[in-house]
């Protein structure tokens, strides 16, 4: 005995046809979602920050938590607010006792330069918050220098000075990594 179906007026043949053949539009439709998804992720937010083009989406700031940083506070919490409030996540602050860089000082931003970039998913972009008071930078070692710019390969830095504006090195090497100074005093 053969069983014989229709649903809406189609015979088992035309059922299995369509069963079989893929929706064009509904892989299309995937594969925009997809793309869109990926542009979403990887899209870098803007923010202007003391005249200066901030580009980052996941930010780690190392903060000078020195003595000479004493009254800058209204000062870094105006720029935390303006990265954020376009859009940009300060993921993590890390203190340091200055701005040196070197292995040696205790005014060096390495070690915190090393924790933050040593997270399981490290940020685009660091964004050093210091007054650049004081001598910190002839504690600078060339090895240290070269170090530091090796490792911030693929992330953007930026120098937010609060008090003083950074020595010509420090410049260059924000505007190396496609960052910049941000001039706060």
């Amino acid at each position: 005995m053969q069983l014989e179906f229709r649903i809406r007026n189609m015979n088992e043949g035309e059922l299995r046809k369509r069963r079989t053949s893929k929706p064009k539009f509904a892989v299309i439709g995937l594969a925009l979602a997809a793309a869109a998804s990926i542009y979403s992720v990887s899209s870098t937010h803007t923010a202007e920050v003391h005249g200066t083009v901030v580009r980052a989406n996941h930010v780690v700031v190392l903060r000078d938590e020195s003595g000479s940083m004493s009254g800058t506070e209204s000062k870094v919490a105006t720029q935390y607010e303006r990265l954020r409030a376009a859009g940009i996540s300060i993921d993590e602050e890390i203190g340091t006792n200055g701005f040196a860089i070197s292995f040696v000082s205790d005014y060096s931003v390495i070690n915190a330069l090393n924790i933050a970039l040593s997270k399981r998913y490290p940020p685009d972009t660091l964004y050093i918050v210091t007054d650049f008071n004081g001598s910190d930078d002839s504690a600078n070692q060339p090895e240290a220098l070269a170090y530091m710019k090796e490792k911030l390969h693929g992330h953007r830095l930026y120098w937010a000075a609060v008090t003083n504006l950074p020595p010509p090195g420090y410049v260059q090497m924000a505007l190396e990594t496609g960052g910049g100074v941000i001039d706060a005093r």
